[in-house]
């Protein structure tokens, strides 16, 4: 709740939103989680992948 308000003044609203809470609780997991990255933004899962070719059986 603290993380909440201060985003709350932060953006000078008058009470807590929904917003406030998940940015808040998004605050709180990015500086609790360790990792080895550099860059903790979403990552696409299939970027870089190519796509399979498929070969026609010979008759």
């Amino acid at each position: 709740m603290l993380e909440a308000h201060l985003l709350r003044t932060e953006h000078g609203d008058y009470t807590i939103v929904p917003i406030h809470l998940a940015d808040a609780i998004e605050r709180l997991v990015t500086r609790s989680q360790r990792t080895l990255s550099e860059d903790r933004a979403p990552k696409d899962p299939y970027a870089g992948v190519q796509s399979a070719e498929v070969n026609e059986p010979d008759e």
